[in-house]
């Protein structure tokens, strides 16, 4: 591996994606893959977005009556990383939307990375002039800033993003860019266990983000700044 000590392999270049995106975004989206008919990255794109899985997770969704059973894909023997999860919506039209996308996906014989490539180049059909281009992890982040705005409770954040601790929840979006949503957001399904959740103490606020640390601004006043502008 390159992280190895002496390794002669050099690192990959690290690929920049979006973090946030609208909802016109989306919407745009979609329809140019339906109309290109690349079907399962339509359902990949969806099932990014609606539910917020991670790429390799998806062809472990499995649908149940009380919603969506999804595999972790970061489960680690001790129970200290990734865990499954089981969500739904609190609307019912959400929820037969999603589940089309899953059986959509099943369908696909093609890899994640097959997918991951197909979105990549249809992106940049899409939207031509722009450097960088959204990825099903862009989904995920924007999940994670439209959660972190509604108000739940960390404990709930972690469980539906398939995290074991609410610390890891720092890492997925930015309250500040999340998106007015026509579709309802995932909740916990009547069957889910919550308790293996921990609470971290070191675990920042929930409007707390990754990126003004990255660019050098303490989170604290940049998040103090904003709170100013909206009073």
């Amino acid at each position: 591996p390159t992280t190895l000590p002496g390794s002669a392999i050099p690192p990959k270049e690290k690929l920049y994606a979006v973090k946030a995106l609208s909802e016109d975004d989306i919407a745009a989206l979609l329809h140019h893959l339906g109309k290109t008919r690349h079907y399962d990255v339509f359902a990949a794109v969806t099932l990014a977005w609606l539910l917020g899985v991670r790429p390799c997770e998806m062809h472990s969704i499995q649908v149940t009556r009380e919603g969506f059973h999804i595999i972790g894909a970061k489960k680690d023997d001790q129970g200290i990383r990734g865990a499954d999860r089981d969500i739904t919506f609190p609307n019912q039209t959400d929820f037969e939307l999603a589940a089309k996308a899953v059986d959509l996906y099943r369908h696909s014989h093609r890899s994640a990375a097959a997918i991951r490539d197909t979105l990549r180049e249809q992106c940049r059909q899409l939207w031509p002039r722009r450097k960088v281009q959204p990825t099903l992890r862009s989904l995920r982040h924007q999940m994670g800033s439209n959660l972190k705005a509604s108000g739940i409770n960390p404990r709930l954040m972690a469980y539906i993003m398939g995290h074991r601790s609410t610390r890891s929840i720092e890492r997925y979006g930015d309250r500040r860019t999340a998106t007015k949503r026509s579709f309802s957001l995932p909740c916990a399904a009547p069957n889910a266990d919550l308790s293996k959740v921990r609470i971290s103490r070191k675990s920042k606020p929930v409007w707390y983000s990754a990126e003004p640390a990255a660019k050098g601004v303490s989170p604290k006043s940049t998040h103090q700044q904003t709170k100013r502008r909206t009073v």
